[in-house]
């Protein structure tokens, strides 16, 4: 966390002021403030695109080109491909020190298609992806901000790189892991992130280390009526399995979490099953849910900022998020963000104190161990 960075906190804790205790606004809003104003429905059409083409884990072809697109326009390099990974970007303009990173995500959610700002469940289409994260709004104000904040970096000729990281398959908690591994963020002396929330704060707490597996059975097909006794249920064993996994997490920790799915059960009820197949996260040792955003904390200062983008209560991952993410209270939960993330950059770039400051607490905090990859060296990624 880039500790030093208080002005980040100092201007969210003011522009953050509604659904928290009313907080004086600034005298002198940011110059970025203005231009942000002036742009929102150009940034509401951007999140409204991308949340009514839904894409999961490296899907996210609309998604990504719409944002680098916004980009491109305003005079950003991007260039594909990071990671090993065809939706991901990286959008650079400015040169020199200090280079401020912005973190984007765009990726959604199987089986969260939800009608924008109801308040009862209703699928657009039936076990259709949706934004139940909220990354359409994540991705819009991110580009935004770095947008708003390179043009501040010209006009009032200021040093230094603005770069926005375009991040796919965060739902999938590998997406920028692919990316450092390949060199992302080798050269970025800070880093600004937010995301969608219940509530207003800014977010220090760490992560859940996570690992994912598949866990497969085989057995032996046959009639489930005619002839059950020359089948071999592969479907039993993975139950045995699964429930035996759910008596375990009463006897873990508060500080680990195991969640699991049974994505292949058979394919008709009168067939006795000859494969069967679990997913099973275990997530250990942190405050709040796992996120690939914790890797990039590994390699360079990070701050992220929460904000409140559904009621106080409702949960992401949830079809009421999806609602959330098309509805005036979605985007004006994008433009708060936008503003803190553009404004933040242009002080970082204003002051190199703080960016010295914040590299220094970085090294203090890592105590200057370097960062080693999870991943394998020949790894590619994959939707799982």
């Amino acid at each position: 966390m880039i500790h030093a960075v208080t002005r980040l906190a100092r201007r969210a804790i003011a522009l953050l002021a509604f659904g928290l205790l009313p907080v004086p606004a600034p005298a002198q809003p940011a110059p970025t403030d203005a231009w942000l104003d002036q742009t929102r429905a150009r940034w509401a059409a951007v999140a409204q695109k991308i949340w009514e083409t839904p894409e999961l884990a490296l899907e996210e072809k609309k998604s990504s080109a719409a944002l680098a697109a916004e980009l491109e326009k305003e005079g950003f390099r991007v260039t594909w491909g990071s990671g090993g990974e065809a939706t991901a970007f990286v959008a650079t303009s400015g040169e020199g020190k200090p280079v401020v990173g912005l973190l984007a995500e765009y990726d959604a959610l199987p089986g969260l298609s939800q009608a924008a700002g109801k308040p009862k469940k209703e699928a657009l289409a039936e076990n259709g992806p949706g934004h139940g994260c909220g990354h359409n709004l994540l991705g819009t104000a991110a580009v935004a901000a770095a947008i708003a904040a390179n043009r501040a970096r010209v006009e009032q000729k200021l040093p230094g790189t603005i770069q926005l990281f375009g991040t796919p398959a965060e739902e999938q908690l590998y997406g920028k892991t692919f990316m450092i591994r390949d060199g992302a963020f080798r050269d970025t002396d800070v880093v600004l992130s937010w995301h969608p929330d219940d509530q207003n704060r800014i977010s220090n707490r760490t992560r859940l280390a996570a690992t994912a597996v598949d866990v497969e059975f085989f057995g032996r097909s046959s009639h489930a009526a005619a002839s059950p006794w020359l089948g071999r249920s592969s479907l039993d064993a993975l139950v045995l399995f699964d429930h035996a996994m759910s008596l375990m997490r009463e006897h873990i920790k508060p500080t680990a979490r195991i969640h699991r799915v049974i994505s292949k059960g058979g394919a008709a009820a009168n067939i006795i099953p000859d494969y069967a197949k679990g997913q099973y996260y275990r997530e250990r040792n942190g405050a709040t849910a796992s996120s690939d955003i914790a890797e990039v904390s590994a390699v360079a200062p990070l701050a992220e900022l929460n904000v409140a983008a559904r009621p106080l209560g409702t949960a992401a991952h949830h079809w009421a998020e999806t609602a959330c993410a098309a509805h005036p209270i979605g985007h004006k939960a994008m433009m708060v963000a936008a503003k803190v993330l553009a404004a933040s950059a242009v002080d970082l770039l204003k002051d190199p104190a703080l960016v010295t400051a914040a590299r220094d607490d970085f090294q203090k905090e890592t105590k200057g161990k370097p960062y080693v990859s999870p991943l394998a060296p020949d790894g590619r990624p994959r939707p799982y």
